[in-house]
């Protein structure tokens, strides 16, 4: 019974577990101003799934690993967290929630990566 028991399990364990790949979310600030983020992440890798808030500061011209975690090759980026925020607030910046703001590469290893920059590149090179 316990020989027969122990393939199942290991079949039932593995079918449950998702093959998404690692990848990683970069905040990008591509201005000349230090802009401080307030993020609430979705985190749904440990029992019950929360939110979590997050503070974090970005120098001018830096980026920061703002999250890590294995994610659909389809998902949203912007699914990623609840809200965000910045300080200070402009309304030229990017919104973290349009999808189409968070660009897709792929990093040296070949694993996905996202950047939001905080403006739209144009405006900061001055192209329009």
């Amino acid at each position: 019974m316990n020989k027969a028991l122990i393939p199942i399990l290991l079949l039932v364990f593995s079918g449950c577990s998702t093959q998404y790949p690692t990848t990683t979310f970069w905040i990008n600030n591509n201005t000349e101003k230090t802009v401080n983020i307030k993020a609430s992440l979705f985190i749904d890798s440990l029992p019950p799934p929360h939110i979590q808030d997050v503070f974090f500061t970005i120098k001018p011209e830096d980026s920061v690993l703002f999250r890590q975690s294995t994610f659909n090759k389809q998902g949203n980026p912007a699914k990623i967290f609840k809200e965000m925020k910045f300080v200070p607030v402009d309304k030229q910046m990017n919104r973290p929630t349009d999808s189409l703001n968070w660009i897709k590469s792929t990093d040296s290893k070949g694993k996905p990566k996202y950047n939001f920059y905080i403006y739209p590149k144009e405006k900061v090179d001055g192209i329009e």
